[in-house]
C-alpha cells in the first residue's frame, strides 16, 4: 500500500514506514510495545519493490519531466517561485484553523486539536500501542503539512480516521477525568463564547505574527482560552469538592461523554449528508470529459492542447481533467504553436467560445467546450455544431441561439446553451417543464469561465448547466417574461 501510495503522491504516503519505524525504536526504548524489526523492513521492501521500478525508470526514459515532478514534490514542502503547485499556499497554522475546520466541520477548530493533546497525555501516561500509533498518525501529519508551503485538504484527509479515534476516546476518558470532560465541554461551546463573549477575541492580537490565520480568524485562540479555563477551574473545585457531592465529576464526565457522542454519531453524519445533497450537481459537472473522449478519438497521439478557460469550476482543475479525458498534454495559457510545431506536437485550441479555427470533428453538441485545429485559421468564427436545437430567443443585450442536451448521470442531463452578448453579459432565466413538473435554473454567463469582455467579443459562447432528464422536457421557459418555445431534440 505504501509502494503503491509513492507512485500516486511520492513521498507524502512515507507516513505509515515513518510511524512503524517510529514504533521500533519507542518499542526498543521499552516505552511501549512495536513492531519487530524484520516486520519493519519487511514494509520498507514492499513499498520499494513496488515503488522503485517506475521510478528509475520514469528518471532514466523522461528525465526532464521527472526533474520537473521532483521539483513540483519539493515545492510542496519548501518555497520555489519557478514551480506552479496550485492555490494552496497558506501560513504555519492553516492546518489548525482553515484546512481542519473544512475536513471536520461543524466541529469548533480547537476540539480536534484538544483531542490530540490528550492522546498524547494517554499515550505517555499508558504507552499503549494503538493509542501511541494514534497519536503518530495524527502528530505526523500535522507537523510535516504545517511545516510545507502547500496545505491541500486532501492531504490533510489521510490524518481525519486517526482524529476521529482520538475524539472518541476522549470522549469514553471524560467520564473519569472531570477536567477534560470540562475541557470538551468548552471546546464545544467556543462558537456561542466567541458570539456571545467577544473580548475573548483579545487574546488573539498578542499572538506571534507567523500564527497568521490564528490571529485573523475567531476560534481556535478562543477555544484554546475557554478550553484551559474550565478545565483549571474543574480541578480546583474538585480538589476542594465536599464528599457528598462526589457524584458531580462522574456527572459532567457523563455530559462530555454524551456530547462527544452526538457530535460523531449524529452531527458529522447529518452534516455530511446536508453538504452532499447540497453539492450533489457538482459530481456531474464536468466540462472536459466530452470534448476529452472525442479529442482522444480525433487528434494523433502526439497532440497537445491549450484550453482557453479563465477560471476553475469549484473543487475541480480543468486542465488535469481535460488531460485525463483526451490523454494529451495541456496547457492553460495562450496557444504557442511555433514551440508546438517545434516540438512535433499538432496543437488544439479547446475553448467554450466560437474561434476562428476548423472545429474538431466528433464533440457532441452538448458539450461545455468546442475544440479547433490551430492549423487550420479561418475567416469566419466556428457556425453552430450540428445537433443543436435552434431557438432565437433575446432578451435586451443576450441572444441564445440554441441548445443541446446529453446525459449527464444521476437522474439529470446536462444542457449546452448558445449564447451572444452584445453588451454587458448578464444571467437569464430558463425553466424546463414537463409533465414531471418544472425545474427553474440560471444561465449565468461566468459559467462558461471566461471573462466578460471575452464573452462580448464572441459570436457565440457556451453556458453548460444540468437539468432534468431531456427526454421529459417538452417546454422551455425563457426570459424574465416567461416566453415559452418547443423542446425537441434534434432526431428525437
Amino acid at each position: 500500500a505504501v509502494g503503491l501510495g509513492f507512485l500516486c503522491k511520492t513521498g507524502l504516503a512515507l507516513t505509515p514506514l515513518g510511524i512503524a519505524a517510529t514504533l521500533w525504536a519507542l518499542g526498543r526504548l521499552r516505552f511501549c510495545p512495536g513492531p519487530r524489526f524484520s516486520t519493519v523492513v519487511a514494509m520498507v521492501g514492499m513499498a520499494v519493490l513496488l515503488a522503485a521500478p517506475w521510478s528509475f525508470y520514469s528518471a532514466w526514459r523522461w528525465p526532464e519531466l521527472h526533474d520537473l515532478e521532483a521539483r513540483v514534490t519539493r515545492a510542496h514542502l519548501f518555497a520555489d517561485p519557478t514551480v506552479d503547485v496550485g492555490p494552496w499556499h497558506r501560513p504555519v497554522d492553516a492546518l489548525l484553523n482553515e484546512v481542519n475546520t473544512q475536513s471536520l466541520a461543524p466541529l469548533p477548530a480547537v476540539l480536534p486539536l484538544l483531542a490530540f493533546v490528550w492522546l498524547l497525555v494517554r499515550a505517555v501516561r499508558r504507552r499503549e500501542l494503538e493509542v501511541v500509533g494514534l497519536a503518530l498518525w495524527v502528530g505526523a501529519t500535522w507537523l510535516v503539512l504545517s511545516l510545507s508551503v502547500v496545505k491541500v485538504p486532501a492531504i490533510a484527509w489521510g490524518a481525519v480516521p486517526a482524529v476521529l479515534a482520538a475524539l472518541a476516546i476522549a470522549g469514553a476518558d471524560a467520564r473519569r477525568h472531570p477536567a477534560l470532560a470540562a475541557a470538551l465541554l468548552a471546546a464545544v461551546a467556543t462558537p456561542w463564547f466567541v458570539k456571545y463573549l467577544p473580548v475573548l477575541g483579545d487574546v488573539r492580537a498578542v499572538l506571534p505574527s507567523v500564527l497568521v490565520q490564528t490571529r485573523a480568524r475567531p476560534g481556535l485562540a478562543e477555544g484554546l482560552v475557554v478550553a484551559a479555563t474550565a478545565a483549571l477551574l474543574v480541578a480546583l473545585v474538585c480538589w476542594r469538592l465536599p464528599r457528598r457531592l462526589s457524584w458531580a465529576p462522574q456527572g459532567l464526565g457523563l455530559l462530555a461523554s454524551g456530547v462527544l457522542a452526538w457530535l460523531l454519531a449524529v452531527t458529522l453524519p447529518v452534516a455530511k449528508a446536508d453538504y452532499q445533497a447540497r453539492h450533489l450537481d457538482d459530481l456531474y459537472v464536468t466540462y472536459s470529459r466530452e470534448v476529452g473522449r472525442a479529442l482522444e478519438q480525433q487528434t494523433p497521439a502526439r497532440s497537445v492542447l491549450f484550453l482557453a478557460q479563465d477560471s476553475d469550476v469549484p473543487n475541480s482543475m480543468e486542465y488535469l481533467s481535460l488531460m485525463f479525458w483526451s490523454n494529451r498534454m495541456t496547457y492553460r495559457r495562450p496557444p504557442d504553436v511555433v514551440s508546438a510545431r517545434r516540438h512535433g506536437y499538432h496543437p488544439y485550441l479547446v475553448s467554450p467560445l466560437a474561434e476562428r479555427y476548423a472545429p474538431v470533428p466528433g464533440v457532441p453538441p452538448d458539450a461545455a467546450l468546442r475544440a479547433y485545429d490551430l492549423e487550420a485559421p479561418r475567416s469566419e468564427p466556428a457556425p453552430l455544431p450540428d445537433g443543436v436545437m435552434s431557438l432565437a430567443f433575446r432578451e435586451n443585450d443576450m441572444e441564445v441561439l440554441g441548445v443541446a442536451a446529453g446525459q449527464a448521470g444521476g437522474g439529470r442531463d446536462r444542457y449546452a446553451f448558445y449564447v451572444r452578448a452584445q453588451g454587458v453579459p448578464r444571467a437569464l432565466r430558463v425553466v424546463f417543464h414537463g409533465p414531471g413538473g418544472s425545474v427553474e435554473r440560471m444561465l449565468e454567463p461566468g459559467a462558461a469561465l471566461r471573462q466578460p469582455a471575452a464573452l462580448r467579443r464572441a459570436s457565440w459562447f457556451i453556458v453548460p448547466v444540468l437539468g432534468p432528464p431531456s427526454a421529459g422536457v417538452t417546454h422551455l421557459e425563457l426570459g424574465a417574461n416567461g416566453q415559452r418555445v418547443t423542446f425537441s431534440r434534434p432526431g428525437a
